[in-house]
């Protein structure tokens, strides 16, 4: 019993798929070509896609004739006239065309596919996507044909749609993006241009007035500050850890901050007048303070598991982001010692 109720419930849903199916009905929108024509002897002509092609325009209730035919670069578009149109579906497949008032039979053979019946005649018709560009252009050329049908030289009329038009229209686009690009890219190298200018400005006034605060330190005030790095060298804070970047002993946070820390109060500002000329890395940063203790390139090299190159190579880089000219590393080392 449960095996008939389930049966009976698949039959009727599958009724109800059918019906929904068919309820949404055809809808004839966009453009369609006439494919072949059929007589009632069975003979069949085909329409090929070569020198000219006959379509014909749908919208929600009118219909548009056309002719296309192809011309020395581009198509020339010959309207036919319009009219009026409705369906009314008989069955799954089967409807009533009426144009004008005119029943015809419609027989829908897929998606994109339908036959009229005209005359005895049965012209089949695909849908396509050729004129969805156009397809505007091409009603308004045709309605304005059909209000003006008494004049014989309207109605004989063409009108071409150039290829080198279209053609000419796609490279414009493609060209007003590539001038953008361009552009954006102008000025993209413009404002780096200027950040670096304001940049190598900013760095030749911290730099000049570095020079000028060491040249104007009194004589008795320069002999105070080497009594005072005298006295540092011999904390035993100092003296310990020497002992241990000799050694390529590990150094945690808190041994980083007590160096940058006693650096900072013999040689006030140090680490801030670095930060003021470049942005550093942590390596960059550690690599000028352990320069700044005393520590040797080689034992630096050992405690921060580097090779002696790369430590080389960290210092001449730094010196050309600075002084923003290439120089070797004694030479930023130089300059960290004039600090």
């Amino acid at each position: 019993m449960q095996k008939i109720f389930i049966a009976i419930l698949g039959l009727v849903m599958c009724a109800s798929c059918s019906k929904t199916e068919r309820d949404e009905g055809l809808v004839l929108k966009g453009a369609w070509e006439i494919q072949q024509r059929q007589h009632p002897d069975g003979q069949m002509f085909e329409y090929s896609d070569g020198d000219y092609t006959w379509f014909r325009l749908f919208d929600d209730s009118c219909f548009y004739n056309c002719q296309v035919i192809t011309v020395p670069n581009g198509t020339m578009l010959i309207p036919l006239g319009m009219g009026s149109y409705s369906l009314v579906q008989k069955g799954p497949d089967e409807y009533i065309y009426l144009e004008e008032n005119n029943a015809r039979p419609l027989e829908v053979l897929n998606d994109s596919c339908i036959v009229i019946q005209e005359y005895g005649l049965r012209y089949t018709w695909k849908a396509t996507d050729k004129y969805d560009d156009r397809f505007d252009d091409i009603v308004s050329i045709v309605r304005l044909i059909e209000k003006d049908v008494s004049n014989i030289h309207t109605s004989l009329a063409g009108y071409v749609f150039s290829d080198a038009e279209k053609l000419l229209k796609r490279e414009n686009r493609t060209y007003a993006y590539v001038v953008f690009f361009v552009v954006l890219g102008i000025l993209a190298v413009c404002l780096y241009a200027f950040r670096q200018y304001r940049y190598r400005k900013h760095v030749e006034k911290e730099l000049k007035q570095i020079t000028e605060e060491r040249n104007a330190i009194p004589e008795p005030v320069r002999m105070a500050m080497n009594d005072v790095k005298e006295e540092f060298h011999n904390t035993d804070f100092y003296q310990n850890m020497h002992r241990r970047i000799a050694a390529g002993d590990r150094l945690c946070q808190e041994d980083w901050d007590m160096i940058e820390a006693q650096l900072n109060r013999v040689y006030p500002r140090f680490t801030s007048t670095l930060f003021d000329l470049r942005k550093m890395t942590l390596v960059e940063h550690q690599v000028c303070l352990l320069l700044k203790f005393g520590a040797t390139p080689s034992e630096i090299a050992v405690l921060m598991c580097k090779d002696t190159s790369t430590i080389s190579t960290i210092r001449s880089r730094l010196y050309k982001k600075v002084f923003g000219k290439n120089g070797g590393s004694k030479d930023w080392d130089e300059f960290i010692a004039s600090l």
